[in-house]
């Protein structure tokens, strides 16, 4: 099983897939527009080059972001409406927690816990919460 986070935003879906890209030197595949997209339905002018859909393969190979902008005529809830939690192996919590804290706003540094030898929670430029966290040992 594999459970893949979708992340919608409100005509930012392209930025942030790039951001996410460099944060985490992923590669993205399958990015369609709604104006490609084979529907009946009439697509307003300014959601014809947004994003339907978009997969973000992260540089593990094991993890994909699944970035898209909301749909015409769906509103969105931009702040809370994804967490994210990752889990890191190694020291690259620090340069993943440094690229997201850029323009956003950190809410807890990275600091040993009773769960973590590192956890941090920050909030990326575009609202998202990630919670990082380093496996203990």
């Amino acid at each position: 099983m594999l459970a893949v986070p979708n992340i919608t935003f409100n005509g930012q879906a392209e930025e942030a897939i790039n951001f996410y890209k460099e944060v985490f030197n992923g590669e993205m595949k399958n990015l369609m527009r709604y104006q490609d997209e084979p529907t009946e339905q009439p697509i307003p002018d300014n959601y014809k080059k947004r994003i339907a859909i978009a997969w973000l393969y992260l540089s593990n190979g094991k993890n994909i972001l699944n970035v898209c902008d909301a749909a015409p005529g769906e509103p969105l809830v931009i702040g809370n409406n994804i967490k994210m939690d990752m889990f890191f192996d190694d020291k690259e919590i620090y340069s993943i927690f440094d690229a997201l804290s850029k323009d956003g706003k950190v809410i807890t540094p990275l600091a040993e816990t009773y769960f973590s030898p590192n956890f941090g929670l920050v909030i990326d430029k575009f609202g998202i919460n990630w919670y990082l966290m380093q496996m203990p040992q």
